[in-house]
């Protein structure tokens, strides 16, 4: 659940506000009453990559989730640009 070091991996214009911002990240993971396990990581095309995860979130119901993560070269590093998730969750 540490949103600030989370964001080292997403792209510099997406870190400050939104979903993928440091406070999102954290306030979405500190609460989980099972952190996130990434299952699986499949190269769909150049810089898109199918991820599979699970995690259990506070009175809900386990999620067992699909989303296409894009990625883009920035100053060399490999970040995060879009997370879509395919299955609601």
């Amino acid at each position: 659940g540490n949103g600030d070091e989370a964001t080292s991996f997403v792209v510099p214009q997406k870190r400050m506000v939104g979903p993928l911002s440091g406070n999102a990240i954290t306030g979405f993971y500190r609460n989980l009453d099972e952190p996130l396990t990434l299952i699986d990581v499949v190269p769909v095309r150049s810089n898109e990559y199918r991820v599979r995860y699970t995690f259990v979130a506070r009175a809900a119901r386990r999620c067992d989730g699909v989303a296409i993560v894009r990625t883009t070269q920035v100053e060399g590093e490999n970040l995060i640009a879009s997370i879509r998730a395919l299955n609601g969750c």
